[in-house]
């Protein structure tokens, strides 16, 4: 039986004459393979997945930068190769710019952090206080008068240290029950309260120093970051932050009523 009889031809491929040679197993498999890759390949081009594939490549293509994209999607992909390799080095740099940029602002905002909470340490004691002129020993001077009044009204829970007191070194004070400062071993070795607090002036005038390189109070100055400062001390100033606040600005008589 000729091979030719039993494989039938396809819509593609010529008829045999009488004449002619048929034709054998592998030039009819081979013929029937190309024209089967014919058809498939017709079927995929006019599926939607091939359609909405071939769009997707265009319009990426444009959004990437060209201004001429093809109907193609294999002239697209070379397009697309040749923006990797010349364009990539470029964006690169832009990345590694703009992360230099971030980290810039963050260290800004660490000394913008500074910067107004010495100021608050310098507004909140009166000018003189105890006899005292200097910022640092005023502010010494009104940390320990807070931290006294803030073991008097620990009961009532309205002192803004409490619940940092609470958080930081449970029950234990380094103020005694004659309300004065005490041995600061008294504190726990877990707040270390008084101590961050008795040199706060001095630990945010460092920071400002150590830097080499609009906003209102709610309007993110007094944002304390995570990485310059230690856990007491961050805590701390987070609850500084101002609280009594006319037309915009701090009403330092009212926040220190909060304290002493």
């Amino acid at each position: 039986m000729k091979i030719w009889k039993t494989i039938p031809p396809s819509p593609s491929e010529p008829s045999l004459d009488e004449d002619d040679e048929p034709l054998t197993l592998e030039e009819r498999i081979a013929n029937w393979t190309e024209n089967f890759k014919y058809e498939f390949d017709q079927a995929i081009e006019n599926s939607r997945a091939w359609k909405r594939y071939k769009r997707n490549l265009r319009a990426f293509t444009y959004y990437v930068g060209y201004s001429t994209a093809h109907e193609e999607p294999e002239e697209n992909l070379a397009e697309l190769q040749l923006f990797y390799s010349t364009q990539m080095p470029f964006f690169k740099k832009l990345q590694d710019d703009l992360h230099t940029q971030i980290k810039l602002n963050g260290q800004q905002q660490e000394i913008i952090t500074a910067l107004v909470f010495r100021h608050l340490t310098e507004q909140l004691p009166p000018s003189p206080y105890k006899g005292k002129t200097s910022s640092t020993d005023r502010w010494q001077e009104f940390w320990k008068d807070a931290l006294i009044k803030e073991n008097k009204d620990k009961h009532l829970g309205t002192h803004p240290l409490t619940n940092l007191h609470k958080s930081l070194s449970g029950d234990r004070r380094v103020v005694d029950a004659r309300n004065a400062i005490t041995s600061t071993s008294q504190e726990g070795a877990k707040g270390h309260l008084y101590r961050v607090g008795v040199e706060l002036f001095s630990t945010l005038s460092t920071n400002i120093h150590k830097y080499n390189g609009g906003q209102g109070v709610n309007g993110g100055v007094y944002i304390v970051g995570d990485n310059q400062w230690g856990k007491t001390c961050r805590e701390l100033l987070r609850t500084l932050v101002p609280t009594e606040i006319k037309n915009g600005e701090v009403d330092w008589d009212a926040e220190r009523k909060r304290y002493i």
